[in-house]
């Protein structure tokens, strides 16, 4: 019984932290394509 209330909240905030590190990892990349964009828009500018 005391074990598997200690269990359950571990499992949930592991899955929990899964889940915002691949979103956290797709903010990532998705901002880092951005960013590659906006240098090659300024590289073109203002040469």
């Amino acid at each position: 019984m005391q074990l598997e209330s200690w269990l359950h909240p571990l499992a949930l905030s592991s899955l929990s932290k899964q889940c915002s590190e691949s979103a956290f990892q797709r903010v990532i990349s998705v901002s880092s394509i951005e960013r590659q964009k906006l240098f090659a828009d300024r590289r073109e500018r203002y040469g």
